[in-house]
């Protein structure tokens, strides 16, 4: 595999992590790669693809293909706006007077919904654009009616979306990408209580044998759908002249203008830019036959994206937390800042390299970007004369010696509160538990009442917080917490397994090994040789005696019910070891190919079949492959091609 086809396939495992909902690197990043990889290789298949393909069960094919947006990206120079909007507007041969629909462009996630003879037939995702998955409960988000008064066969178009009141109003929307957000719980198999916070915009409306009659402006079908949809996107029209510059027609750079500041934080959803298409749509169709076809978007109209937002600060300390597998992360805490309508002070340093690497020093200025216009990033330090933090060789929560291991340092201390307090919030997070935040779980953990997850379920917490400042006996906020902690009862022993915290340890890989109930997995105690890299953590975790008694416990005090998930999978027998950076973590890369039924090794051997090697490593595992003979793949793709059945 070349360097450019190994970065193709990076792209390509980013793109699917942001369609999944959990993004890997930020939208400008992403932007910028992808930019960089069209101009070297423009008739790549990966810019054919839109969206990512859809991994459930319940899949729908669309009747017209639901494409991606072609964007402008606009540096801190606004006034290039004009320039490049023209420019587009010329190149689909636009007439001098032309009328351009605005709206607004959602951070949401598409869905497309379906009705026939003015009755509700299905939602469903964009997925990859050809293929969409199914929604489970359409009837839990507002803004998609039961009837429509069109009783044709029609499809309309818009984005799933969480309020950004919400943000607002709520500590556990807090940093939080809603549209990450969002797609998660619309897409869980189970229906649960957060699907309140779900509401859907329309923002174009279709028929599968396009059969629509009545207006051919975007913006009067924009106003059509008020009149019965009750979301609808925010919309204009903007008179352009693309030939010149004309002082008595709106400047483009205006509207941009606009947005930054005032629309962007004004609009009921979160939104990365805004969309200009050309308003009439009996237009649209040509303008696609002009430019010689839409394969992944639409020639019509463009996204307009304006720099991601940044604030400046002064780094006032650096505090160290420990994780639930004993690493201890930095995070810098910096005075207030306002980025948008959301204020920060603290930012993750990711490890203790960036740390010495960075050579922070108190009082130094600090540049803070909105990474996907949500989670705050440090992407510039302007060094001050103050005192310069140093990686702490003690554990900040229980003083013990602390190691390094890689870019990490970790508490040595096996029973560290640390751990224990971000096992528990681990715990919270994965059961979707709202209401109860890190600094809540402190406060149950200084005074004593939890310790341990199954404390949680055990403790009165309305008389355990009762006596904590913030909170009061009978106030909403303990209710609060009392009721998020009960809603999380009532799981399967299988759910528990999944999310007690088994390091690297999720329901597929359960699954694979045929691990149903609690039963099984307390065989994996037996000590035997392991085939799978996987099957030895469980084995090492739940031969620890404390960890298989709280699973236990958890399992009685929730009244767990025991389910039957699939058989375990046969090893086919063929050996691989990983090496250097991927797009996804090594735990996913290994689950997913254990899965397959291909089994990891921690190091090159003449046992071994293949090296997936990622970029940025020239190593030993490296240099013993090719002593031995070993073929050396770039990517996941090409190792399951190499060893195909």
């Amino acid at each position: 595999m070349t360097d450019l086809e190994k970065r193709f396939a990076i792209q390509g495992e980013r793109r699917k992590a942001y369609y999944s909902g959990s993004p890997i690197v930020s939208d400008e990043e992403f932007d910028i790669e992808e930019d960089k990889l069209k101009k070297l290789d423009p008739e790549n298949d990966y810019f054919s693809q839109v969206g990512s393909k859809p991994l459930g069960s319940n899949l729908i094919r669309h009747t017209n293909p639901m494409l991606s947006m072609s964007k402008i990206k606009i540096s801190d120079n606004l006034d290039e706006v004009d320039d490049q909007i023209l420019s587009w507007l010329k190149s689909i041969g636009m007439p001098p007077d032309t009328l351009l629909c605005q709206m607004a462009k959602i951070d949401g996630f598409s869905l497309r919904i379906r009705y026939k003879d003015g009755n509700f037939v299905y939602a469903c995702t964009r997925g990859d654009g050809q293929v969409g998955e199914i929604i489970k409960y359409p009837e839990c988000i507002e803004g998609i009616p039961k009837k429509v008064p069109y009783l044709a066969e029609i499809d309309i178009l818009g984005e799933g979306f969480i309020p950004q009141q919400f943000k607002m109003e709520n500590d556990i929307f807090e940093n939080a990408s809603l549209r990450n957000l969002a797609y998660g719980i619309a897409s869980r198999d189970n229906k649960t209580d957060d699907l309140k916070y779900l509401r859907f915009v329309a923002y174009d409306m279709t028929g599968p044998k396009k059969i629509l009659s009545g207006p051919v402006s975007h913006k009067s079908m924009l106003d059509y759908l008020q009149a019965f949809m009750p979301y609808v996107v925010e919309h204009k029209l903007v008179r352009v002249n693309p030939y010149k510059k004309d002082p008595g027609v709106e400047r483009l750079r205006d509207v941009l203008v606009d947005y930054i500041s005032e629309k962007r934080d004004a609009w009921p959803y979160e939104s990365d830019g805004v969309v200009l298409m050309v308003d009439d749509k009996m237009t649209h169709r040509k303008i696609d036959e002009f430019r010689g076809g839409a394969k992944t978007f639409h020639h019509f109209a463009k996204a307009i994206k304006p720099p991601e937002r940044t604030g400046t600060s002064s780094l006032v300390n650096i505090e160290w937390n420990v994780a639930k597998d004993w690493d201890i992360i930095p995070v810098a805490i910096f005075k207030k800042v306002k980025i948008g309508s959301a204020e920060f002070t603290n930012a993750t340093l990711v490890n203790a390299d960036s740390v010495e690497k960075l050579s922070l020093q108190e009082d130094d200025t600090l540049v803070i970007k909105r990474a996907n216009d949500v989670i705050p990033k440090i992407v510039e330090v302007i060094h001050g004369n103050g005192r310069k933090f140093l990686i702490p060789d003690k554990c900040p929560a229980c003083g013990s010696k602390v190691e390094k291991s890689g870019k990490h340092i970790h508490c040595t201390n096996y029973e560290c509160v640390g751990r224990a307090i971000a096992l528990v919030m681990h715990w919270i997070r994965e059961n979707n538990i709202l209401n109860v935040g890190v600094e809540t779980i402190r406060d149950l953990f200084k005074c004593g009442a939890v310790k341990t997850i199954d404390d949680l379920y055990r403790v009165d917490l309305e008389s355990a917080l009762s006596v904590i400042p913030g909170y009061s006996k009978g106030g909403k906020r303990i209710a609060n917490v009392n009721e998020a902690v009960r809603k999380s009862m009532g799981i399967t022993e299988f759910e528990i397994m999944s999310r007690i915290g088994i390091p690297g340890i999720k329901s597929h890989v359960l699954k694979n090994f045929g691990i149903k109930n609690i039963e099984d997995i307390m065989k994996f105690q037996e000590v035997k040789p392991y085939i799978y890299e996987r099957a030895k953590v469980i084995h090492e975790w739940i031969s620890d005696l404390k960890n298989a008694k709280l699973l236990k416990d958890l399992a009685s005090i929730l009244k767990a019910k025991r389910i039957e998930t699939p058989e375990t999978i046969e090893s086919n027998g063929i050996r691989f070891c990983i090496t250097g950076e991927f797009p996804r973590s090594r735990d996913e890369i290994i689950d997913y190919l254990e899965s397959k039924g291909y089994s990891f090794t921690t190091s090159v051997s003449s046992k071994t079949h293949c090296l997936i090697r990622g970029v940025g490593i020239e190593g030993g595992k490296v240099i013993k492959a090719e002593s031995l003979g070993i073929p050396i793949v770039g990517s996941v793709e090409e190792f399951e091609k190499m060893f195909k059945k």
